[in-house]
């Protein structure tokens, strides 16, 4: 009997099974098109890789496909679609970062092709490329991987205002909204009560603690306070930041600014917090006269804490101080009713998902990918 083992001989059976489980994951096939359909799995089963799941659906209409999240690689027809921020967005909200996306379509386009690339996901034209599909799903994932991780900030223009209740319930509603993997992390300017809301214990280390399968929550630490570019971030296909921003730091409201795809801002009825909204709104647009080709979409969030008073301002002379509409009113909820379908904050949650909750209206673009703005809209299909 040998007292060690072979480690050479270990190795590769390690190697060996790991290649095995890798390719034992299905492929997802998402096409409204059967004869498309067809010679993709056809493609696929003459290289010997069976397992593959079909999808007839639309990508640009679907909602949340759970067959995505243990896929190895998950195959989208796009059609005709080349606006490459509408596909993006699309990529980003409905496939796992775990998962390898590959695009086929109509555009033969060579420049549209390398847009994609460039993003991190593959394109190959359904007319005369699809014998490549083999190779690249057997391929590793590019060290050059730059999925989008779309970045969702809501600062709480006033200690009180309640953003992190806000974060919570977005991040929530998102959980329940899709099974892409999510993170929420707690600013070190927030109130620290993450644990308090989740009635869990958390690490205050900054590590990231998981909660489910795809959501998993983190406590900034002071000393990496405002950070949005963790690499351990790229794990996860939409990230909450909740951050306090009344008393904030020209630098740090920038930050926001660059690193957000959209900011929630948190507001009361007192007028403190008004005045806080109303400069940030004001930096924003002398940011954007700095940075044209930086789209970051801003939300106003009214959360209510107490019962109104009759002195109160009302929701038109907010609207009309700030110059912005109010998109999401958080009624004040004595009983704490649980989260659900009709609360303001889950249909919030849901618009910045692209989830419709009634009749389907036609995809828009959320939030942007400043890079290939020209590129997309030289290519974009209205």
């Amino acid at each position: 009997m040998k007292l060690f083992f072979d480690t050479k001989t270990n190795n590769k059976n390690t190697t060996l099974k790991s290649q095995k489980k890798k390719f034992a994951q299905p492929i997802l096939i998402i096409s409204p098109r059967p004869d498309v359909m067809s010679e993709i799995v056809s493609q696929l089963l003459m290289h010997h890789l069976a397992d593959v799941i079909p999808h007839e659906a639309n990508f640009f209409t679907m909602n949340d496909n759970p067959a995505a999240s243990d896929a190895i690689a998950v195959i989208v027809d796009i059609g005709d679609v080349d606006n490459v921020e509408l596909i993006m967005q699309m990529v980003a909200l409905l496939i796992p970062v775990s998962a390898k996306p590959i695009l086929v379509g109509n555009n033969d386009s060579i420049r549209f092709a390398h847009a994609l690339m460039m993003s991190g996901t593959s394109y190959l034209h359904i007319g005369s490329q699809l014998a490549q599909l083999p190779d690249l799903i057997r391929d590793p994932i590019p060290t050059a991987h730059n999925r989008v991780t779309m970045k969702i900030s809501v600062l709480g223009c006033k200690g009180g205002a309640g953003a992190s209740t806000v974060a919570h319930q977005l991040f929530k509603a998102a959980g329940m909204l899709t099974s892409i993997p999510m993170l929420l992390v707690q600013g070190c300017s927030g109130s620290r009560d993450l644990d308090l809301l989740l009635a869990k214990a958390l690490p205050n280390d900054g590590s990231i603690a998981d909660l489910t399968a795809h959501q998993s929550v983190k406590m900034e630490t002071c000393d990496a306070a405002w950070l949005y570019e963790d690499t351990a971030f790229n794990r996860y296909n939409l990230a909450f930041f909740d951050h306090g921003i009344h008393t904030h730091l020209e630098q740090q409201l920038e930050q926001a600014f660059i690193q957000s795809h959209v900011i929630v801002l948190v507001i009361s009825r007192a007028l403190a917090s008004l005045r806080v909204a109303k400069n940030i709104l004001e930096e924003h647009k002398r940011f954007l006269l700095a940075n044209p080709l930086k789209e970051t979409r801003i939300f106003l969030c009214l959360n209510e804490s107490h019962p109104k008073n009759t002195d109160e301002l009302v929701n038109a002379d907010i609207e009309e101080y700030l110059g912005l509409a109010i998109f999401s009113v958080n009624a004040y909820n004595v009983h704490h009713n649980q989260l659900s379908s009709e609360s303001s904050l889950y249909r919030l949650a849901a618009h910045l998902l692209g989830k419709s909750l009634g009749p389907k209206p036609a995809r828009k673009v959320l939030f942007s990918l400043p890079t290939f703005r020209r590129t997309a809209r030289q290519n974009a299909v209205v």
